[in-house]
């Protein structure tokens, strides 16, 4: 364990003044802006009939809902791709690999660490996204006041449910990425499949009432499944789901797979 700790401890001396930790802030940041952006520059047009009311609807749900279906379905795969590239670019382009494999210390502690590390940045990445999405749905009614965002429940209990069950279901992508970067110097393979995914998804949800099930055993859709449930009470807090099982037993394999890459120095 004081191993782990200490490979912790260097890979976040390594990075600290590089543009890793940077990203982690901005790409949360950035996607958070443009929700606020989708809304604020929203113009809605509302005639009700004479003596209707208009209906007071907690738009809070459409925000959040709409900010974590891009996170899931567009950010995600590409986030995880850069960042584990940007983490592993050191030790490929300076052959470093040879001195880690130098060090003291056991194997799985140097490969633990470093994954360990990633995940760690992907979860602080997500606690901020929640941090700037709020903050973003507070600002829209400074420009918009139609959503009424400050005088609504702001649902901070879903959204940090749903935020937790989009991570879980974001594993899976993220170990498989993890293994492509450690595997390849370059970006180009690890890459390329996350811009597949991005097309390949929609096709995929179309073939949903044919599949069943099965559709499951493609892991970039188990992120984007857990965020359809923010509208489902009934599933929303139930994290026993085909999509959070299947994103776990993909983490195992290739989490795995990495470590036996790296065990055999296969990826040099």
């Amino acid at each position: 364990m004081l191993y782990l700790l200490k490979g912790i401890q260097t890979e976040w001396i390594k990075t600290r003044r590089t543009f890793v930790i940077l990203y982690v802030v901005l790409c949360p940041l950035l996607l958070s802006v443009l929700t606020f952006l989708a809304f604020a520059l929203r113009t809605i047009s509302i005639n009700p009939e004479e003596g209707a009311k208009i209906p007071d609807i907690n738009y809070w749900e459409m925000f959040i809902s709409g900010g974590y279906a891009t996170l899931s379905y567009l950010f995600l795969p590409l986030f995880i791709v850069l960042l584990n590239t940007m983490l592993y670019a050191r030790e490929h382009q300076g052959n470093m690999w040879k001195h880690l494999y130098a060090l003291p210390v056991p194997r799985w502690s140097v490969f633990g660490a470093k994954s360990l590390y990633s995940v760690i940045l992907l979860a602080v990445s997500f606690v901020l996204f929640i941090v700037f999405l709020t903050i973003a749905g507070y600002l829209v009614d400074f420009v918009n006041p139609f959503y009424k965002f400050s005088t609504h429940d702001n649902l901070l209990g879903k959204h940090l449910t749903v935020s937790v069950r989009i991570f879980i279901g974001g594993l899976g992508i993220w170990a498989i990425h993890n293994w492509l970067s450690l595997r390849f110097k370059g970006v180009g393979v690890s890459m390329g499949l996350a811009i597949a995914s991005i097309v390949v998804t929609p096709l995929v949800l179309m073939g949903e009432s044919r599949m069943g099930d099965w559709i499951y055993v493609y892991p970039y859709l188990h992120a984007f499944k857990a965020s359809g449930d923010f509208f489902k009470s009934d599933t929303l807090y139930n994290f026993v789901q085909l999509e959070t099982i299947g994103s776990l037993c993909y983490f195992l394999v290739f989490l795995f797979l990495g470590y036996w890459e790296y065990s055999r120095n296969r990826h040099k």
